[in-house]
């Protein structure tokens, strides 16, 4: 049995984005900074002069001085010192870089009411930046910053809410806090709004209200906003099918490098959707998503190396591919992958490994794989025989429309007639 090639029709899966680490905090030392009122004068006189010497500037002349001014307004109390203090630590601005002294600083300012810097140290505790993940940590530090209105906690807290991390999951509660931020102008929430409101989760289903959020967050250049929005255009989702529009919002995107884009930008290359057919651009973009993860894209790009189309024939990279998409739970790949080792081709023959990702596919509703693992059962290839498992499993395939499933019912029936 060889691997199917597959022309992909991949779903588009709303996925609701991570705001990134420290995405809250300033560029360079010297922007988005608030004056606390608390500090001593001291404290708020060195604040001063540090800001003095980087005002106007991208860069300050003499960055050790102003990260020495910060430290002492910091030590002093100054809570805005603390937590560029720890943005210096966390950058390597001026100190070495030290995440675990960064989140010591954040902490301070944060402990002191600072909202910035509680959603960097709930960022910290998000993503595990100088402490252990802690999900529930992070939660609590972006609670109290999104309770005084800032944006970024807002979404991060919205986006735990969905997802269930560090707090029961609560779709309700999720959107509203994204609208919250969202009517705010914050990028991220924006997209997450308009994509809730696309799928239904924890709203309405509202497709015109969904493109109008994902709308917003594209025009402010946020690289999944400009994917979906691509995508939506591709698929005639929730906007008029428009090859041209989709190609000129996933050309956006695809080149910030998000992998979504890339793989349905060569989709439109492949099938000539608003731009010419050109396979070799649509290689070249798979080629790209692949590496940066997507396992659609390390699927198709696999079964081009399986057959020597558009590229070299290579069985061994083809494997790589796919062992990476189904590793991420693609079920296309773990049935290729599955073909691989059963019949020895870009990896050592191994009947029981194949076995184990044809079954890994087949509990994802696989129906090649679902055949395919009941011919290793009919057949005891990888398992011992078991010839009823076997046709059970042929017939779950066939009853779900696998045309060769039936074919091979019907010789089994034969031979059984015919002894």
């Amino acid at each position: 049995m060889r691997a199917r090639i597959i022309h992909t029709s991949v779903v588009f899966v709303v996925t609701f984005v991570a705001a990134a680490l420290f995405s809250s905090v300033p560029g360079s030392l010297f922007n988005q900074c608030f004056a606390d009122d608390s500090a001593s004068e001291q404290a708020e006189a060195l604040f001063q002069q540090a800001q003095k010497l980087c005002e106007g500037k991208d860069e300050p002349e003499d960055v050790d001085k102003v990260v020495a001014l910060y430290r002492q307004a910091a030590e002093l109390g100054h809570s805005e010192a603390q937590r560029i203090l720890g943005y210096c630590y966390s950058n390597g601005k001026g100190v070495p870089k030290d995440k675990a002294e960064a989140v010591k600083w954040q902490r301070k300012a944060a402990e002191q009411g600072n909202i910035v810097a509680q959603v960097n140290l709930g960022d910290s505790y998000y993503y595990g930046s100088g402490v252990p993940v802690d999900k529930a940590e992070a939660v609590k530090w972006y609670l109290k910053a999104a309770e005084k209105g800032e944006p970024m906690g807002q979404n991060m807290l919205g986006l735990c809410y969905m997802e269930g991390l560090g707090i029961p999951q609560n779709a309700k509660e999720a959107v509203k806090w994204w609208k919250k931020a969202a009517e705010q102008g914050q990028r991220s929430a924006q997209f997450n709004l308009g994509s809730a409101y696309m799928i239904g989760a924890g709203v309405k289903m509202n497709k015109k209200e969904g493109i109008k959020w994902i709308q917003k967050a594209a025009d402010q250049e946020e690289r999944d906003a400009l994917a979906a929005l691509g995508i939506c255009y591709y698929l005639g989702d929730g906007v008029a099918h428009n090859g041209e529009k989709a190609i000129k919002f996933l050309r956006k995107a695809a080149q910030k490098e998000q992998p979504q884009a890339q793989h349905y930008l060569a989709v439109c290359y492949y099938d000539g959707v608003g731009v010419p057919v050109n396979k070799e651009e649509a290689i070249k973009w798979w080629q790209k998503s692949a590496e940066n993860g997507f396992p659609p894209a390390q699927n198709m790009l696999a079964m081009f190396y399986s057959t020597g189309e558009y590229v070299p024939k290579d069985e061994a990279k083809a494997a790589e591919l796919w062992q990476k998409a189904a590793e991420q739970g693609f079920p296309n790949a773990q049935f290729s992958l599955g073909l691989c080792y059963l019949m020895g081709e870009g990896v050592e023959m191994d009947k029981t490994e194949g076995v184990k990702w044809l079954r890994k596919a087949t509990d994802q509703g696989d129906l090649y794989a679902t055949a395919a693992l009941g011919m290793c059962y009919y057949r005891g290839e990888g398992v011992p025989e078991d010839k009823a498992e076997g046709i059970k499993l042929l017939r779950k395939a066939a009853n779900n429309g696998h045309v060769r499933a039936k074919e091979i019912l019907k010789d089994i029936e034969s031979e059984k007639n015919e002894q």
